[in-house]
């Protein structure tokens, strides 16, 4: 339950977050690089096979015209994950330029052994016992990580830092 509440929070706080660029209508260009290419993704996923120059040429100034839109995205397609561990934690940061802080870095075997780790035991039909001092531990944890990764939006979302430098 405390792996749902994680999953689920860190979804939610995001998809937020990147509705509110939308919302706001902030111009691509002057967008952070993840979420310049999370505008742009769609572009090349559509139109670039990987072979041909000339096609990779004809995206590219599509791409140049659109740096002039204002940011889009299909939130859920960005926000879906799978199990949300460390590591597709900090590609979920990453993505929407957001760091992947110390806390996260500090709290990784927490998250991949205690959250994920645990969730998956059990989902898959593991024999996984839980005494209340780990009940307590990953409802602690948890708590703590989303508060994290809340006050990491709100800042990001107050002090305009999905702007480019």
């Amino acid at each position: 339950m405390a792996y749902a509440h994680w999953e689920g929070f860190v979804k939610d706080c995001i998809s937020e977050y990147l509705t509110y660029l939308k919302r706001t209508s902030q111009p691509v260009a002057l967008l952070q690089p993840g979420l310049q290419a999370i505008t742009f993704l769609p572009l090349l996923k559509k139109n670039f096979d990987g072979g041909e120059v000339y096609r990779a040429m004809e995206v590219m100034s599509q791409v140049g015209s659109m740096s002039s839109r204002c940011f889009e995205c299909d939130v859920e397609s960005v926000v879906k994950t799978g199990n949300l561990d460390s590591k597709r934690l900090k590609q979920l940061l990453s993505i929407t330029s957001l760091g992947y802080l110390d806390e996260y870095k500090t709290r990784e075997k927490f998250i991949d052994e205690v959250l994920c780790g645990r969730r998956h035991r059990i989902a898959h039909g593991d024999f996984q016992p839980i005494e209340w001092d780990d009940l307590e531990e990953a409802i602690d944890g948890c708590l703590e990580l989303c508060g994290c990764v809340n006050d990491q939006v709100v800042e990001a979302m107050l002090e305009k830092m999905f702007l480019s430098q």
